[in-house]
């Protein structure tokens, strides 16, 4: 019994976040069109590529699980959210991030955020794919309600870290308002369905 009241809940939070999850990916979309052509062109070309390799040519699972398995690592005593912390903070995105932003300040050149934002693209793309498969897995209902609240809230941070990083290496402070977008955002969706739940529930009392 118990089981299925928290699996209820799931579900219910995991459609009460579908307008933040759409509102953040939507954000994020115009606000990917503001960084530069090159760091847009091969953060792209990066996800696509890992995309076609595991579905077409190898998965690199062995790769994400040591990935996985450093930050499970460093959030121990966390136990048990040290998983969760690992499904949010995504070890080789924050790695690439950290290194291109270290040369940076070395050594004054952008000879190299290409590569860096190639690999970061395949890294973000590599950490939501195998997350997914990995909480489907381990989902054993048919309407997957674990699956579908934990996809969507680590969806959401990840974006929320990405333009984080984004704004470490571009030396920028968007994060605040890009969070703020994204809740002014859902809350206009939030309004207008209650708006129109309240306006069918008076029709239907009438």
């Amino acid at each position: 019994m118990g089981r299925i009241l928290i699996s209820i809940l799931q579900f219910i939070l995991a459609v009460l976040l579908i307008p933040v999850l759409y509102t953040s990916i939507q954000n994020f979309a115009q606000h990917f069109s503001a960084y530069p052509e090159v760091y847009k062109e091969f953060f792209l070309w990066g996800a696509v590529s890992l995309v076609v390799m595991h579905f077409f040519i190898c998965k690199p699972l062995a790769v994400y699980q040591f990935g996985q398995n450093a930050v499970s690592g460093l959030f121990k005593f966390a136990s048990p959210l040290d998983k969760f912390f690992s499904f949010i903070f995504p070890f080789y995105l924050i790695i690439i991030f950290l290194l291109m932003y270290v040369i940076m300040i070395l050594f004054k050149t952008g000879r190299f955020d290409p590569y860096f934002m190639f690999f970061a693209g395949f890294a973000f793309a590599m950490q939501l794919i195998f997350v997914a498969q990995e909480i489907q897995e381990e989902e054993g209902s048919t309407l997957k309600p674990t699956y579908l609240f934990s996809m969507t809230l680590v969806t959401i941070l990840n974006i929320l870290l990405l333009v984080l990083l984004f704004d470490l290496v571009l030396k920028t402070f968007t994060s605040p308002h890009f969070s703020y977008s994204i809740y002014n955002d859902a809350r206009g969706i939030y309004e207008a369905a209650f708006q129109k739940i309240y306006s069918i529930y008076q029709t239907a009392a009438k």
